[in-house]
């Protein structure tokens, strides 16, 4: 019997693949202080904290309730009641919880502020009715970023008065509390910072990475890296809906000043797609993309510059959050020849 031999064409892909440890975002988050106060039934404040209470953000804040919530959304909701002594890092909620709220009251609002370039405070003010708090008596405080009651606490700590000596808190039947807590999150690097990438059938390739705060001309991206970053961290969709703004991994062929402040929008420039987020793992503290494919027929180019960016799906305003930006000589090229893959990329946290 004879046996036909069937040629295969020599224009096969090429895998390039990119892989870990390639650049990476960092966040710190931690506690500040926070600040109470008693109302009359008029809103008038008759009773306050002689000073700020300085508090713990507890462990599993850090782990599995950034991986559900993000960074900035752990803060949502106030939360009062009772629980034993001072609080630890490995507790998760109150033995008894009274009340969580997520009211804001008039004149007030929950704010993100930079006040420093990566820095980022999270003020909340969060009011609780003379029914929720009224004869009740509160021994501890915490924040969380879930509406439901139970171990879903990001912060923990004691009322206390300005000594520093813990204090418990009984409003009258018509009183009402307001919280008024303040944390920080801190979002690095944020100057340039030498960085290299191994790409499989290429090599090393060196180059500089920052992550962008606000990343375009047109000032659409306000607060870019940690807007970029709460999606990552909780899994959320990256993609948005038509007309909406989402998120997605850029390649550039042009590169840009590696700089926190730089404005790097451009129009219809490069290519972007969006990217699935993997599952978390329990105590990794680090949450990646899944492997993300540039087909043959994408992103054909000499790639400058890559990274997490955001971008508006009708106008195609694009903005990175997070940038990887190639030294002189060390940019590469895909043709159709080639397909792209990316693995590792993400953002790890303390």
């Amino acid at each position: 019997m004879l046996h036909k031999k069937i040629l295969v064409p020599a224009r096969s892909l090429i895998i390039r693949e990119l892989t870990p440890p390639p650049p990476m975002i960092h966040v710190r988050q931690e506690p500040h202080e926070m600040f109470w106060q008693i109302l009359d039934r008029h809103g008038r404040v008759v009773r306050e904290a002689d000073s700020p209470i300085h508090n713990l953000v507890l462990n599993q804040a850090r782990d599995t309730l950034v991986a559900q919530y993000g960074f900035t959304p752990q803060s949502r909701y106030a939360v009062v009641g009772q629980a034993s002594g001072a609080p630890q890092p490995t507790d998760t909620g109150m033995a008894v919880e009274q009340a969580r709220t997520d009211f804001v009251p008039s004149g007030e609002s929950d704010t993100v502020t930079r006040v420093s370039p990566g820095v980022y405070n999270v003020r909340r003010v969060k009011q609780f009715t003379a029914a929720q708090v009224g004869n009740k008596n509160l021994t501890h405080w915490g924040f969380s970023g879930s509406a439901t009651p139970g171990n879903n606490l990001m912060c923990l700590e004691q009322f206390k008065d300005g000594s520093g000596n813990p204090i418990t808190l009984t409003p009258d039947a018509d009183q009402q509390l307001r919280l008024i807590y303040i944390s920080r999150i801190t979002v690095g690097p944020v100057v340039a910072t030498a960085g290299s990438i191994n790409i499989v059938n290429i090599g090393n390739r060196t180059g500089q990475f920052v992550a962008l705060g606000d990343g375009d001309i047109y000032g659409s991206f306000s607060q870019s890296d940690i807007g970029m970053l709460d999606r990552i961290a909780s899994g959320g969709t990256l993609g948005g809906a038509s007309g909406a703004n989402g998120w997605g991994f850029w390649l550039r062929p042009n590169a840009f000043t590696v700089a926190y402040g730089t404005k790097t929008a451009e129009q219809n420039t490069g290519f972007i797609k969006t990217p699935t987020i993997a599952a978390y793992t329990p105590g990794s503290k680090q949450r990646l993309i899944n492997e993300l494919i540039f087909t043959a027929n994408e992103a054909n180019f000499t790639i400058r510059a890559m990274g997490f960016a955001w971008q508006n799906t009708v106008s195609n305003l694009r903005a990175y959050a997070f940038g990887f930006v190639f030294d002189s000589e060390q940019e590469f090229t895909k043709t159709n020849l080639n397909e792209l893959r990316l693995t590792g990329w993400g953002v790890s946290w303390t």
